[in-house]
């Protein structure tokens, strides 16, 4: 299944752990910075059934009736992650600085319905006599990697950034259906399949880093205000912006009601075999292909808001961040947070959070100073995932580091 492969990892940034750890760690004439963030995220599909799918483990009847049972009719999943360096100086006046950012994003999501996770993993047998539902089934996929430029630009109580940015394509690809039910008689003696879907497919040059055939620009934005000593109240916008694909897209449309009869039942609905006609003359009868030269994607922005405060000599910290992935399927996130700096060199916190397509869940969070101007910041908020594996999938971590190489 498309979904099921294109599981693997989501990521939306984190506003309160950077922000923490440059206040902690400081801000330079010269810093460079990097991290790696990862979520993955399922209103229905359970932990235990995706760890034992994606290690190559025996999937028992149990363990796919778990996930099944747990499904909702309509079930939605989000996998978006991102790594990158960023870079930032000034020369010698703290109130202006450049920026430069470098890295790589791969945006997957997902909507199906529970009946079409129940026809791939156990068969039509436990549909016979009834009609399984297709519709909806939505999938889409874009990886590019990025530039940015910018400048931060500081007043007494306020600040503005601005980036603008290169996007370069690595891989597209979409399928969204408008209608969609399979019918299966009694012993399989016939199965009416009633379909009308598309798929677009980039099948040009990728490349990772550059791809002439695949260009498109990105902007984000932000500011900050200092309310009183302590707080501040942070919000921002990114990747705004779109990728043109140019070469050859290959398009597939399918639309088709259709009777399958004179079919050779083996175990009861377990596989069948055609008896009239072969599986590619019927795809070749209402599956069209063509192609086309460009295709314009628009990339998925970030929007967010969070509110910081820092009290008892900077040493305690407390974020609130609300925010929204500009997916289709997409909720909006909550999260709280907490941190402490316990000695100069070692910090804990804890965090919890309502994630855009699964529910809530805790988090920790730990962080590693060496010496003036080194920092690491580790967080995983996904601490129920790994209690309770017969929840819908959530698993969500990453990491910061930050080097201030001249202060």
């Amino acid at each position: 299944m498309i979904f099921i492969h294109g599981l693997t990892i989501q990521w939306i940034v984190a506003q309160g752990s950077s922000a923490f750890l440059e206040h902690w760690v400081g801000s330079g004439r010269f810093s460079l910075s990097c991290d790696y963030n990862q979520e993955l995220g399922s209103n229905g599909i359970t932990t235990r059934f995706f760890r034992n799918y994606i290690s190559g483990d025996f999937l028992s009847d149990e363990v796919k009736q778990e996930c099944i049972d747990q499904l909702k009719e309509e079930n939605t999943a989000l996998v978006y992650y991102t790594g990158g360096i960023h870079a930032s100086w000034s020369r010698g006046e703290e109130k202006v600085k450049y920026l430069l950012s470098a890295g790589f994003t791969s945006f997957n999501e997902v909507k199906f319905h529970k009946d079409l996770f129940a026809l791939y993993f156990t068969g039509n047998k436990g549909f016979e006599g009834t009609t399984a539902e297709l519709h909806p089934f939505g999938f889409q996929n874009v990886e590019y990697s990025y530039l940015k430029a910018g400048i931060e630009r500081k007043w007494n109580r306020f600040t503005l950034t601005g980036k603008i940015g290169l996007a370069a394509g690595y891989d597209v690809f979409t399928v969204n259906t408008e209608r969609g039910s399979l019918f299966t008689a009694k012993d399989g003696k016939y199965l009416d399949l009633s379909v009308k879907m598309n798929s677009a497919d980039w099948i040009g040059n990728k490349r990772l880093i550059w791809n002439s055939d695949a260009l498109g620009f990105l902007v984000d934005a932000g500011c900050n205000v200092r309310l009183f000593k302590g707080s501040y109240i942070e919000a921002s916008v990114s990747n705004v912006g779109s990728i043109s694909w140019n070469g050859n897209i290959k398009e597939r449309t399918a639309d088709t009601l259709y009777r399958y009869e004179g079919t050779v039942i083996n175990n009861l609905l377990d596989t069948f075999s055609l008896s009239v006609k072969s599986v590619k003359t019927l795809e070749s009868e209402f599956i069209k292909d063509y192609y086309s030269q460009s295709r314009k994607t628009n990339l998925p922005v970030h929007y967010s808001v969070s509110l910081n405060h820092f009290w008892a000599e900077n040493t305690w910290h407390a974020n609130l961040e609300v925010g929204k992935l500009d997916g289709k399927y997409a909720d909006p996130y909550f999260m709280i947070g907490c941190n402490h700096i316990v000695t100069n060199f070692f910090s804990a916190g804890i965090r919890i959070k309502k994630f855009s397509y699964s529910g809530w869940d805790a988090g920790v969070q730990t962080g590693i100073k060496l010496g003036k101007s080194f920092g690491i910041l580790l967080y995983w908020d996904s601490v129920g995932g790994i209690l309770d594996d017969s929840r819908e999938m959530n698993w969500s971590g990453g990491l910061h580091v930050r080097w201030n190489l001249l202060n």
